[in-house]
């Protein structure tokens, strides 16, 4: 669960080290999980690239530490939040790698009660997906 101020790694070759989450992009959650969009700032990174310190960016959380619920009886964990860093204006992915696997609620987003494919590329490059 990660909410407002929450510090967060990224896990992509973007040059980044450490962000900063300043929203959640639904008005009715307080908390994001696997898969939800945050808006998140830059505070720290390694190389100048064509990323800016202060600028807002997107987020897409791949995993969690809470302990997830899946319908099939499983508890999923991780040891750390993780996210990728998207472009602002269209959610293309930054970088080019993902270190790591990412959680299959990634790839099928929910919205009401349909089940939509989003973020194919980021599931296309991952190594493996839990």
């Amino acid at each position: 669960m990660i909410q407002k101020e929450t510090k967060l790694l990224p896990y992509d070759n973007t040059g980044v080290k450490f962000l900063k989450c300043i929203n959640i992009q639904y008005k009715h959650k307080l908390y994001g999980s696997v898969g939800d969009l945050l808006g998140v700032v830059i505070t720290k990174f390694k190389l100048k690239k064509k990323l800016l310190k202060k600028k807002i960016y997107f987020g897409l959380v791949i995993a969690v530490k809470k302990k997830i619920f899946r319908q099939d009886g499983i508890y999923v964990k991780c040891d750390t939040n993780r996210v990728v860093l998207l472009n602002p204006t269209n959610l293309q992915f930054l970088g080019t790698r993902i270190y790591g696997p990412i959680f299959k609620e990634v790839q099928h987003v929910v919205e009401g009660k349909k089940k939509i494919v989003k973020f194919n590329k980021i599931v296309s490059l991952s190594k493996k997906t839990i």
